[in-house]
């Protein structure tokens, strides 16, 4: 019966670091998720400005071409 109730303390034990080190990666996670929507909407303004060159580069080239016929 006494190593079943240590095996049982053993267990209970690792649960507990276990639950512990699942809160850390949580907030880590969260850290991260937070971090990473900065960094896409960073992205994005970049590519919209990138977006609105290569529109300006399209529309001078659509002007300087001639359809033939």
């Amino acid at each position: 019966m006494t190593d079943y109730v240590k095996e049982i303390e053993k267990v209970d034990i690792g649960m507990e670091r276990l639950k512990e080190r699942l809160e850390g990666l949580e907030e880590r996670r969260k850290v991260l998720e937070e971090l990473a929507k900065e960094k896409g909407q960073l992205e994005k303004k970049e590519e919209k400005k990138e977006g609105e060159e290569k529109k300006k580069g399209e529309k001078k080239k659509k002007t300087g071409k001639k359809k033939s016929k």
